[in-house]
């Protein structure tokens, strides 16, 4: 593609942001192969291109998720936001789960759009299960902007997008898809069982904390004793034994 080509496109895209916005009948199909390049960058290496599709179908025919990258030169910064959520809205759907990522070749910007429901698991047994929540796709994409401004060719900056995508992306899904089949009659139950252990753990502690307690307050009385004063001891004891080693004097002969 032409710079003029390039130019003339970015001119159309103004246009109609300045008229408040491209609108649905205007956006570009979801690509079969996951990658819109309107930059261009692949027009001369298509092999390349092939190879980073295949890094995000993968991703959904492996997850169920689909994941767009759409490029493009020269998107204004107040506008790449909008044309992110415009794309997500289009290819995925406003209640769809997926994700798009938008990356501006000329600015290095890197945005990207999940499901305005905050990207919660809407087609499971449990609509409360994240499976790329926001926090944890956020400090990806950042990390991933700055090391995609330092790299020289574009193409290879792609190219490290899709690794980076499909690897941590893969990690996310698997980390959160054991957590899917978690109904919340399953998440009940099991929060009264635990509930029942551990209030059956309570009151058998209470019962051994009382019974401590009843245990402690018993007092013990020994009966009072007179015994009379024996050389001149102020108390004296129950028994006294009096051995006496005195010599027997000889008895006389008669």
């Amino acid at each position: 593609m032409s710079a003029f080509s390039r130019s003339l496109r970015c001119l159309v895209w103004m246009a109609g942001m300045g008229l408040g916005g491209v609108g649905a009948g205007e956006l570009p199909p979801a690509p079969a192969g996951h990658v819109l390049d309107e930059a261009g960058l692949f027009d001369r290496h298509p092999e390349e291109l092939a190879v980073i599709s295949g890094r995000l179908v993968a991703l959904q025919e492996e997850h169920g998720l689909p994941v767009y990258l759409a490029i493009y030169g020269g998107l204004m910064h107040t506008g790449i936001g909008r044309q992110t959520r415009q794309l997500y809205d289009g290819w995925v759907g406003k209640d769809g789960e997926g994700l798009v990522v938008v990356w501006d070749s000329d600015s290095d910007r890197l945005e990207f759009s999940l499901p305005t429901q905050g990207y919660y698991d809407l087609g499971g047994e449990n609509p409360a299960v994240a499976r790329l929540p926001e926090h944890r796709l956020r400090p990806i994409m950042v990390e991933l902007q700055a090391e995609m401004a330092e790299m020289e060719s574009k193409q290879e900056a792609v190219d490290r997008l899709s690794v980076v995508l499909a690897t941590r992306l893969d990690w996310l899904l698997e980390d959160t898809a054991p957590r899917r089949g978690i109904s919340p009659g399953k998440v009940a139950a099991a929060t009264l069982v635990l509930g029942g252990v551990l209030g059956g753990l309570g009151l058998w502690a209470g019962r051994l904390v009382r019974k401590g307690e009843v245990e402690a307050r018993k007092q013990c009385y020994f009966p009072e004793v007179v015994v009379g004063a024996r050389l001149g001891a102020s108390f004296g004891g129950g028994r006294v034994a009096v051995a006496d080693y005195s010599r027997e004097e000889p008895e006389e002969e008669g």
